[in-house]
């Protein structure tokens, strides 16, 4: 799948359960992947049973364990404005490898790569270091549409 290809398939989640959506790109994609550091949200559960989630002011993350001290506090640091210039990045560019973004000059790791998935008014941002291993990209999206198209082919 070329680059062009990829911004025709963005990823939409089209179910009503968001959050377990975003826990199984979690466990799938982020802590399956050498390469995974967090998922950020602009919506969060109200309870533990709440399966599709709520909009929120804020940020929801789900971070990745045993990320050392100085990048897991910088995607602390990540706030909802940065989260806006990154949805607003998307808008603006076409994924440079498969369906990722690589940043630079933005509040994430410069050279991270990022992948959207949106839905319903909701928004969510896959943020991974530098994948220079295509096979591995090729694993996270085939994880990614397993989650968020089922029926989808992989690549």
């Amino acid at each position: 799948m070329s680059a062009k290809q990829s911004l025709n398939q963005a990823h939409f989640y089209k179910f009503n359960d968001w959050e377990k959506g975003l826990d199984s790109l979690f466990i799938s994609c982020i802590h399956q992947s050498r390469f995974g550091l967090a998922i950020f949200s602009d919506t969060a559960r109200r309870e533990s049973s709440d399966a599709n989630g709520h909009p929120i002011k804020e940020l929801s993350r789900r971070l990745k364990q045993g990320l050392d001290h100085e990048l897991n506090h910088l995607l602390k640091n990540i706030n909802r404005d940065n989260f806006n210039e990154l949805l607003r990045l998307e808008k603006r560019n076409e994924p440079e490898v498969y369906d990722f973004f690589r940043v630079q000059k933005t509040a994430l790791p410069n050279n991270a790569l990022i992948n959207f998935i949106h839905g319903e008014g909701r928004n969510a941002i896959l943020v991974f270091s530098p994948i220079s291993i295509n096979k591995e990209m090729i694993r996270i999206i085939n994880a990614i549409n397993a989650v968020v198209d089922p029926k989808e082919r992989s690549i």
